[in-house]
Parts: C-alpha cells; structure tokens; sequence
C-alpha cells in the first residue's frame, strides 16, 4: 500500500513507517498495518458509509470509557474515507478465522468480562443508537439494495430469501435489555493480556442498542472458533453464560444472528 492518493497530512503521519495489508473482512473496508520500530498504527480505508464514521465517532467517545484505540486522524476526500488509529496491546483472543487462544476457558472467562465491560458504560450521552428499530430498517435497506445472501454462513438458509426472512424477525422480535453495544462482538475483536480484556476494535456498528446483541454474537463467534471440538464446544458456550451470570437462551441467540445475516452487507 502506496501513501499515493492519501490526504497529505496523513501522508506526513505515516512517513517512515513500512505497510503490510492487515486483513480482508466481510465489509467493504481495507486494513494496513504500518510499522516503525516497536510502534505500529492502523489505517482503514472505506467507501464513506454510516459504519466508518460511526467508528470514528465511538472511538473518540469510548475514550476513558473502555479500552479503544486512539483516533490519529479520519478524513473523507471525494467518494472514499479513511482512518487511522493506534494498535492495542495485547494478543487477539483467536486467530483470526481460527481456533480461540488456549485455555479455552480462559478466553471464554476475558470474553463475558468484556462484554460486562460494554454493559457498564452509562448509555444516557452515548451519540449512536443500534436497537432492534435500527437494525431492522438497516435491513430493509439492505435487501431493497442487494447487499445480503443467505447462501451458506450459517443460520438463515432455511428462509427462502432475506425479505422472507425480514418478515420473520419482524414478527418475532424479542424485548430489549438496553446496554451499551459493541456491534461485532467476536472473538477477533478483542485483545487479552495479562490475564485480562486489554482492548476492543471494530465496533462500527455499536451504539445503545439490546444486550442480547453482543451476547449472541460471541456465542456464535465461540462456536465457529471451536468448531474443532465438536460438541464439546457446547460446554464452553455454556461456560459463557456462567460467566455473566445469566441463564441461556438460545431462542435470543438465534434471533440476533438471525438479524446479523442481514444487517451485514456483503458489498
């Protein structure tokens, strides 16, 4: 990755600094890692869209709420944004797109502490709403534009397309237990070290929204990562619960990632 086409002030904060493309996601956005010596930054770039400027905005509003990177610099030029943030301490909680960091119950323990960690946040001056009114009319937008599918990933398959899907979550939407949400809550996006949660990236799609959110997410996210197990991975997604102190309820699980099927664009 060239600094050809950056914002010049950009370019100058990156000056002597090496990149290495970090990671391709679902999403539209582009990750680089730059290194200089031990310090390393983060630089994404995106089509403008509500979810890049909402993680500018939370990131600058979780600071000395929750431990977020530090946002170095965000401008948007013509079509296309990009951020710059600093790396957070500590090792992922799983290889990314792979098994979760050992002990397993270690990481399930540091996941339900950060998700008390989010829970904690006072929600009254927090700028961005993601509740179920939210998330269901980003998904209408997303089936009138064509950005989702159903086809394979998971939950979802057994619908016949994601209107007949909409229509479902529409008559089956759950109460909502208010909190602060993360958006993305999967193991890679948190960091643990020293025994303890350390840092939390890619959250924008956060904002107040239900707790059950974030819940099912990681409870997908730990299945997925321990798919190597089998069925005992259904130990540690019970462990989970244990954690929060909190009885399972797999029905609201199913629903948020039933939702998150749709709420995700694909392109």
């Amino acid at each position: 990755m060239e600094t050809t086409g950056l914002p010049a002030e950009l370019k100058g904060m990156l000056r002597g600094f090496s990149p290495v493309a970090d990671r391709m996601g679902g999403s539209r956005a582009r990750v680089y890692r730059y290194e200089r010596g031990e310090t390393a930054l983060y630089l994404k770039l995106s089509p403008i869209n509500d979810e890049i400027r909402r993680e500018r905005d939370l990131l600058l509003w979780l600071k000395g709420r929750l431990p977020v990177p530090d946002c170095l610099f965000y401008a948007e030029e013509g079509e296309n944004a990009c951020l710059l943030s600093s790396e957070m301490r500590g090792s992922l909680a799983s290889v990314y797109g792979d098994v979760a960091v050992e002990p397993y119950a270690e990481t399930v323990a540091r996941a339900a502490e950060g998700l008390k960690l989010w829970q904690s946040v006072d929600i009254g001056a927090c700028p961005y709403s993601a509740t179920l009114d939210d998330k269901l009319a980003l998904s209408l937008r997303n089936i009138k534009g064509e950005t989702v599918s159903l086809d394979g990933y998971g939950p979802g398959e057994e619908f016949a397309s994601p209107m007949a899907l909409y229509h479902y979550l529409t008559a089956h939407r759950p109460p909502e237990e208010k909190s602060l949400t993360h958006g993305d809550y999967c193991l890679p996006n948190l960091f643990i070290k020293g025994g303890k949660i350390s840092g939390f990236i890619d959250f924008g799609r956060g904002g107040v929204g239900c707790k059950w959110q974030d819940i099912a997410i990681c409870t997908r996210s730990l299945r997925r990562n321990l798919r190597h197990l089998g069925e005992k991975r259904e130990e540690y997604v019970a462990l989970l619960f244990k954690e929060l102190g909190i009885e399972q309820n797999m029905e609201r699980v199913r629903y948020y990632c039933l939702l998150d099927r749709l709420v995700w664009a694909r392109r």
